[in-house]
């Protein structure tokens, strides 16, 4: 078995993870991934849009020439039959889909975005695809700074505190980021199965470490000619939850509406948020750096 850590558990599975972060542990398996012969189909409601199917003891993912998942309601026991011959492909998926199943049935809460670490805080960018959340990453990144995560955000509440449970060193982005940003293409990697994506193959400051997540940004491309700040409150911050969380097609079988409301509203009313304004196209990006810098 390999073993791994990752969001703050101690991973072990059968199936090579080479994203992940080695560790050699000797406490509890928080999360385990066998090999093994999954079921088409498990007793229980439809199907929850085309791939995913519940019951009161698992999970049931189906992405019919990649792989099946039967994930079990605590979130530790995850069984997996492999289809595809291409083992990233199969990485990103468990990564993406069978992780977020794991997650959200431990108690974590998910956004789309990317953190890093500026001085000793942790800042989180939100949005949707394509709106400049890995630009921005590898933009600090390359600044010198921290990167705690890319893509999903997995976060916690504890002591009335917002704590981000890092993930393990990714970063992807367009290919055209690469041309403007000028980087050294060498150091990207073309994703096979999502074209136009790349992922960043050389080493970047990363953590593992479990931080306070202090400032949320949720970009916002607009009619403006530089970057500016607008703090956000009441509703705006519960809207910001429903719209950025991660996986929602996970979520709504996992939870009810009303404890997804209850959720979303706890976290809302102790996470500082802001929209960062950002012109529609040609934007600076050092200067963006600069004014999320500024703010911190």
């Amino acid at each position: 078995m390999y073993k791994y850590f990752a969001y703050g558990l101690n991973i072990s599975s059968e199936i090579e993870l080479n994203e992940l972060i080695p560790k050699d542990f000797s406490e509890e398996v928080d999360v385990e991934i066998t090999l093994a012969e999954v079921p088409e189909q498990i007793t229980g409601p439809n199907w929850h849009g085309s791939w995913w199917q519940a019951d009161d003891e698992y999970l049931l993912c189906d992405y019919t020439d990649i792989m099946r998942a039967l994930v079990s309601r605590n979130g530790k026991d995850v069984q997996v039959q492999v289809f595809t011959q291409d083992d990233f492909q199969l990485r990103s998926f468990i990564y993406s889909q069978v992780f977020s199943a794991c997650l959200l049935l431990r108690g974590y809460y998910l956004l789309h975005g990317a953190c890093v670490k500026i001085g000793d805080k942790a800042v989180g960018f939100c949005g949707p695809s394509g709106v400049g959340k890995s630009t921005l990453a590898l933009g600090f990144m390359q600044e010198g700074f921290t990167v705690y995560s890319d893509d999903v955000i997995a976060l916690k509440v504890e002591n009335y505190k917002l704590m981000l449970y890092p993930g393990f060193p990714r970063l992807r982005i367009t290919s055209d980021v690469i041309d403007r940003m000028s980087l050294d293409s060498n150091s990207f990697k073309a994703i096979e199965h999502y074209p136009g994506k790349m992922k960043y193959v050389s080493k970047f400051n990363f953590s593992s470490q479990v931080i306070e997540l202090n400032e949320l940004l949720i970009l916002n491309p607009t009619r403006c000619e530089k970057p500016m700040l607008r703090k956000l409150g009441g509703w705006e911050k519960l809207n910001l939850f429903e719209k950025a969380n991660y996986r929602p097609e996970i979520e709504s079988f996992i939870f009810s509406e009303e404890e997804m409301l209850e959720q979303r509203s706890e976290i809302a009313n102790i996470t500082k948020c802001y929209y960062l304004d950002r012109p529609e196209s040609g934007f600076s990006l050092k200067g963006t750096l600069s004014k999320i810098v500024s703010i911190v």
